[in-house]
Parts: C-alpha cells; sequence; structure tokens
C-alpha cells in the first residue's frame, strides 16, 4: 500500500513512542543501545526520521542485547510486546522487535504468519568479527546463508517488494523454504546463531549485526556514544559517527533521488483505536 501523509506521520509517531519506552528500559539497567543505518542517517541529516522512512533501526552489543531481551518482557510498560525468536519461536525474524499492542503493520512477506504484527522498532545484535578482510568475506558468505536458512523456514516471499529482483528473491526463498521443510527451527536458529557470535571475547576492534558489510565499523568509531536529536527526543549516536556514515553510504547528507526514496510501504497498516 501507499501511505497517505498522516498515516506515515502516524507511525513515524508510534515508533517514536516505542523507541521511547526501549530507551527507558535500557538507561533503567545500563543497557548501552544507538541508532544505526537509516535512522541514524535521518538522525544527522535531518534530526529525525528520513521524510520518506517507516522504520528505526537501533543495535545493542551481544551482551547487552542478550540482557534486553532477558529483560524486556517484564520490564517493559503494558502495551508493549517483545517479539524474538525466544519469546516468540514463530517469528521469522534472527533479530528483535518491540511491538506496539493494538496496532498491526504488516508487511508483505509475513502476511500469511500468526504472530504479533504490530508496529515496531528493530533492535539487532552486534558481535565482533575478523580485523583480516579475507576472514571477513568468509564470515560474511557463512553468515548470510545460514541466516536466509532460518527466514525461509518460516516464510516462502521476500522484503523486496519493488524492481527486477522480486522473483528471482522470491523463487530462491520458496525453494529454499521447501529444502528446510525437514529441518528443525530451533537447530537452523542455533546454527546461525552460534556463527554469529565466534569471534566475541576475541581481541578484534571491528565489530557488525547479522554479518552486513555496509554494518562493519570499529569499536573506536562508535564509543564512546553520544546524544543527538531524533524528532522530540535524545538518541544516542556513534561517536564517530560522520567516519561511520561516509564508510557506508559515501556522500549520506545528498538526498537520493525521487525514485529510490522508499519505505516498507506494509500490507496492512492499523492503528490503536
Amino acid at each position: 500500500m501507499e501511505y497517505k501523509p498522516e498515516d506515515l506521520k502516524r507511525v513515524q509517531e508510534t515508533e517514536v513512542e516505542i523507541l521511547r519506552e526501549i530507551i527507558r528500559v535500557c538507561e533503567q539497567y545500563g543497557f548501552q543501545y544507538w541508532v544505526y543505518g537509516g535512522t541514524l542517517i535521518g538522525t544527522i541529516r535531518h534530526d529525525g526520521f528520513i521524510p520518506w522512512d517507516d522504520d528505526i533501526d537501533i543495535g545493542m552489543m551481544r551482551d547487552d542485547f542478550e540482557k534486553f531481551i532477558e529483560v524486556a518482557p517484564i520490564a517493559l510498560k503494558k502495551g508493549y510486546t517483545l517479539q524474538h525468536f525466544k519469546t516468540d519461536p514463530k517469528t521469522p525474524t534472527y533479530h528483535a522487535k518491540v511491538r506496539k499492542d493494538g496496532t498491526e503493520f504488516v508487511e508483505w512477506y509475513a502476511r500469511n504468519m500468526d504472530i504479533h504484527q504490530g508496529i515496531f522498532v528493530d533492535i539487532m545484535p552486534h558481535d565482533l568479527i575478523p580485523e583480516d578482510e579475507e576472514e571477513r568475506a568468509k564470515y560474511r558468505k557463512t553468515a548470510e546463508w545460514r541466516k536466509q536458512l532460518f527466514i525461509a523456514k518460516s516464510v516462502t516471499d521476500t522484503t523486496i517488494t519493488r524492481g527486477k529482483k522480486v522473483w528471482i528473491r522470491t523463487l530462491e526463498r520458496r525453494i529454499l523454504h521447501v529444502l528446510m521443510l525437514p529441518f528443525p527451527k530451533k537447530w537452523l536458529y542455533e546454527r546461525v546463531d552460534s556463527y554469529m557470535r565466534q569471534y566475541n571475547g576475541t581481541n578484534s576492534h571491528m565489530f557488525t549485526t547479522r554479518a552486513m558489510k555496509v554494518s562493519e565499523n570499529t569499536l573506536e568509531d562508535v564509543f564512546p556514544l553520544q546524544k543527538h536529536r531524533f524528532e522530540d527526543i535524545e538518541v544516542n549516536v556513534p561517536a564517530n559517527y560522520d567516519i561511520v556514515l561516509r564508510r557506508n553510504y559515501g556522500d549520506y547528507m545528498k538526498l537520493p533521488a525521487p525514485e529510490n526514496r522508499i519505505s516498507h510501504s506494509p500490507y496492512i497498516l492499523k492503528f490503536e483505536e
């Protein structure tokens, strides 16, 4: 579906509300988080959302992420739900989400799933990775493959909804889905999870989330975190956010062409009554 301007604004406001609750829990328990990806671009370039964006991504190092997963089910205020494989084994994603109860934000790929599909904020675990580029390339390839097998166990469609790759990606996912039918989902989760974590505890100064090259950074460029305005709140951003953004996105202050200004555009959208 295409957004009405007032609906996009309301989605963004709901996500800020969810983020505010996540921040409250993080500050209460001493967990470090930061905004990254498109959310970080919006924070620096717009002091808030990229105008057409409809999601918020935050990151945590693995230790804080696991502690958050443990306490969130009881620490979050009524009206918010933590969704992660450990709390909802039917979820198709490897990372975690905090969803707003009483709302719906159903993405196309998950339209047939019997899970909580409220408006959400994504929380991504970050892990140490090899400093050697050749080793990192191997890590990325294998981790991504294991992650895709885990996702394909639950869904037959892709998050990509536009462009020439849609049918190719959809076909790939449906083939993998059939191939994964004999394998327990818990086993697939443990395979990707253990692989993602394997360099934690080493002396590496590099880390990423979900084996994504676009999110590879050094500990020194991210920590210590600093504050920056995001809409009507303050959020944590990397210490050297300009270096982080230029490394991963180039000239991030330049607006993309109109045809590349793409949001999630949910299949079903409902707000709390």
